[in-house]
């Protein structure tokens, strides 16, 4: 019999205190010992035969094996988490893809930026906390610290889906966005808390290891749980299809919250109460998009379930919401121009004028301009379309596509359209603004010929409809024209005979 003593340790001092599961495995035929071992802390066990085999199974469903010779009566080692020993590596998947890189020409537009709900359930931008705390040309991190409202982030940038990525509630939120490798380009946002047994019950939950997440849940018990354990917790009774008995629903109540209560209802009794469980359904669509993928694929199978016409009607509501989301990871995410317009084919056009990004490219391209301070300040109720940073936007050397391109929207003011012109003109001027945060000369020629075709016909003359560029067409195409003009004006001023 020999005492073996380990020791699970990590690089990273702010994983320390992580419940992780470790099974101790002495006999290959014979079923190991299984344990909760917090990373940085110690354990002991009494061992037989000449060797022992230590597995840590790690939330982001990886392993770390350690194999250990029993030479005497007491031994001790350590067993390293090693690339798995950071937070972003231990609690997600991030580490097991492959990814690439910043530098490439296709994420030189790339941005993020932050969205609030409001007591009124409101949705706005709100400015972006502050600079990353961490760059490489693989990843961008930040920790935020946010007051207690709804959050989501939204990545976007030229020519890739804009995706929102929810937030958990909590006081610090550290988010890392990574390029994907590959010809087409996306973003991916992974989203961890200080919470580290919330964080790794949900890393458990979410790559399918329900006998870790048990133990590790009867662990980390206790009455000071936070929200991340206990929604973490109550999936996983709903997961092993062992739901709790329906209970009094916290004070400050989520989406996730409504989903739970709804299957309880549903499960958790000797008779299912349909009544109570649509009610909790259908208050989990009102408040918004559940922080756990879990939550919103139970959620609309509830809808499915009852099948009536109320919860048929929100099923139809959620739909975008499902076909947009991205239900793989951890963190419910989803594809869409705004929080409440999910679209599995948003496009960048219709987010990329909005404010308060933060750019993720680590330097600016060769040519940047430098754009007024008037147009990096403005908001969209001041009544301008916001250029949030000048290192996106940079026009190259040919000053007849930069010509070209105002002649063209300074006529456009005086243009007469139909009201369902004037809207599709709208789409395409989002698109020339994007062609110029680029630096794509071929897209924006194109765009500005659509601008052309889009202009008063014979027809269109004299139809009673036709009516003059509405406000924000009128401010958006102010707002191209200066930009384009700053831009030409910079350029002419580094060249010896002042010209463009």
């Amino acid at each position: 019999m020999t005492t073996v003593e380990f020791e699970l340790a990590a690089a990273d001092p702010s994983v320390v205190g992580t419940p992780v599961a470790v099974e101790a495995k002495c006999h290959p035929a014979r079923r190991g010992a299984w344990f909760v071992v917090p990373v940085g802390g110690r354990q002991r066990w009494s061992a037989e035969g000449d060797h022992c085999v230590l597995t840590a199974l790690l939330p982001c469903g990886a392993t770390v094996t350690e194999s250990i010779a029993l030479t005497g009566p007491t031994v001790q080692t350590v067993l390293h988490l090693g690339e798995y020993g950071d937070r972003l590596s231990l609690f997600t998947t991030a580490r097991q893809r492959v990814w690439g890189s910043f530098a490439d020409p296709a994420y030189h537009s790339a941005w993020v930026r932050l969205w609030r709900q409001s007591p009124t359930k409101k949705w706005e931008v709100v400015p972006w906390p502050g600079p990353p705390v961490g760059r490489t040309d693989g990843a961008v991190a930040f920790q935020l610290s946010l007051p207690p409202m709804p959050h989501m982030v939204q990545t976007g940038g030229y020519g890739i889906t804009p995706q929102l990525t929810v937030l958990p509630s909590s006081p610090q939120v550290r988010l890392t966005v990574l390029p994907a490798a590959g010809r087409t380009p996306w973003l991916a946002t992974f989203v961890t808390t200080d919470d580290l047994p919330g964080e790794a019950l949900r890393g458990y939950l979410a790559c399918g290891a329900l006998s870790a997440a048990r133990m590790v849940a009867d662990s980390a018990a206790g009455p000071e749980e936070s929200l991340m354990g206990r929604l973490a917790r109550d999936y996983l009774s709903l997961r092993a299809a062992s739901p709790e008995k329906v209970k009094s629903l916290p004070a400050q109540l989520t989406s996730d919250d409504a989903v739970i209560q709804g299957w309880r209802l549903l499960t958790g009794g000797r008779q299912p109460d349909q009544d109570r469980a649509r009610a909790a359904f259908l208050q989990a669509v009102d408040l918004g998009t559940p922080l756990f993928p879990e939550g919103l694929r139970l959620l609309a199978d509830g809808l499915r379930r009852l099948g009536d016409r109320q919860t048929t009607t929100a099923l139809m509501n959620l739909a975008p919401l499902m076909e947009a989301a991205d239900l793989a990871g951890p963190t419910t995410a989803f594809a869409g121009t705004e929080p409440d317009r999910p679209a599995a084919r948003a496009t960048s056009a219709a987010s990329d004028w909005l404010p308060h990004t933060q750019p993720l490219a680590a330097t600016p391209s060769s040519g940047t301009v430098v754009v007024k301070p008037e147009l990096l300040t403005s908001t969209p109720s001041a009544g301008v379309v916001i250029v949030p940073h000048a290192q996106d936007l940079w026009l190259r050397r040919e000053g007849h596509v930069a010509q070209e391109a105002v002649e063209v929207l300074t006529d456009v003011s005086l243009w007469k359209l139909t009201a369902d012109r004037w809207q599709r003109l709208s789409h395409v001027l989002d698109s020339v603004l994007s062609a110029i945060r680029s630096a794509d000369v071929a897209a924006l020629q194109d765009k500005i010929m659509e601008v052309e075709l889009l202009g008063p016909t014979r027809a269109s003359s004299v139809n009673k409809s036709a009516i003059a560029p509405p406000a924000d067409v009128d401010r958006l195409v102010g707002t191209l024209i200066e930009v384009i003009s700053v831009a030409v004006d910079e350029q002419g001023a580094d060249r010896p005979d002042g010209r463009g």
